[in-house]
C-alpha cells in the first residue's frame, strides 16, 4: 500500500468510527470491520476492478489481513472453469485472472489488479441477533453506495489516474456508479456473476472485455478473458 492510499485508507477508517465525513449519515458504519479493499502488489496496476460490496465479512475483528488472504485464497482456487458460468465473485475473479491473483509470499494482497468496491462496508447486519427485513437491508446498501461513492474518485486517482482499465463488476451498481463520477475511460461492464441472467447474455459483455484486453495487451493480467 502506497504511502497516500495508506493515509487515505486510514481516513475512511476514521470517519466511519467516528461517524464524521462521507459516514455520517451511513448506518453501515457500525459495523467496524472494514473499509474494504483489495490491495495490489505493484505499485500503479494497470487493471482496476470494482465491484458492488464485499461478501463473507471476518468474525469479531476489525483486522481485514486474515478476511482478504481467504478473500485471494479463494480466488485462487477458483481458477478453473468457464468465466461466463461463473456465479460469484471467487469464481469470477479466480477464472478472469486464472488464479494469479494470490501469492503464498504476500497472500494479502493481489499480484495483478486493485479491486476495490462501491460499498466500503460489509452489508451482512445482524446486531444484537436482530434480522434486518429485506427492505432495511436494501436501504442501508442504496444509502451506502450514494455515501461510499463519495470515496471512489479520490482513491482511483491515488492507486492510479490513468489505468489501462477499470473493470466494473456489476451494471447497476458499479458501472452506473462510475459513469456518474465520470470515471469512465478505458472501463469495461460486465454483469454481476451473480445476476440472473442467461449465460449468453453474460457474454454478450464478456466479448467485450475480450476485446477490450486484446486491444490493450492485458492477457498477462486476465488470461480467462481470452478464452471466451
Amino acid at each position: 500500500m502506497t504511502g497516500r492510499l495508506d493515509q487515505y485508507f486510514d481516513e475512511m477508517g476514521r470517519n466511519k468510527e467516528q461517524g464524521s465525513g462521507f459516514c455520517q449519515e451511513c448506518s453501515l458504519r457500525k459495523d467496524h470491520r472494514g473499509p474494504v479493499l483489495v490491495n495490489c502488489a505493484i505499485a500503479s496496476p494497470d487493471v482496476i476492478l470494482v465491484s458492488e460490496s464485499p461478501g463473507g465479512r471476518p468474525q469479531d475483528t476489525a483486522d481485514l489481513v486474515d478476511w482478504t488472504a481467504s478473500v485471494l485464497r479463494s480466488c485462487h482456487e477458483k481458477s478453473s472453469g468457464d468465466l461466463s458460468s461463473a456465479r460469484d465473485m471467487g469464481y469470477f475473479i479466480g477464472a478472469l485472472t486464472r488464479g494469479k491473483i494470490y501469492s503464498a509470499n504476500d497472500g494479502t494482497r493481489s499480484q495483478v489488479l486493485y479491486w476495490t468496491h462501491t460499498v466500503k462496508c460489509f452489508i451482512q447486519r445482524e446486531d444484537k441477533g436482530i434480522r434486518q427485513t429485506k427492505k432495511e437491508g436494501k436501504q442501508d446498501f442504496e444509502s451506502a453506495v450514494e455515501a461510499c461513492s463519495n470515496y471512489l474518485r479520490e482513491e482511483m486517482a491515488i492507486v492510479n489516474p490513468k489505468p489501462k482499465l477499470v473493470v466494473a463488476v456489476g451494471t447497476t451498481v458499479a458501472g452506473r456508479k462510475l459513469r456518474e463520477l465520470s470515471l469512465v475511460e478505458n472501463m469495461c461492464e460486465v454483469y454481476h456473476p451473480g445476476a440472473r441472467l442467461s449465460k449468453e447474455k453474460k457474454e454478450e459483455k464478456l466479448k467485450i472485455l475480450q476485446k477490450k484486453v486484446e486491444e490493450l495487451d492485458l492477457g498477462s493480467i486476465l488470461p480467462g478473458a481470452l478464452t471466451l
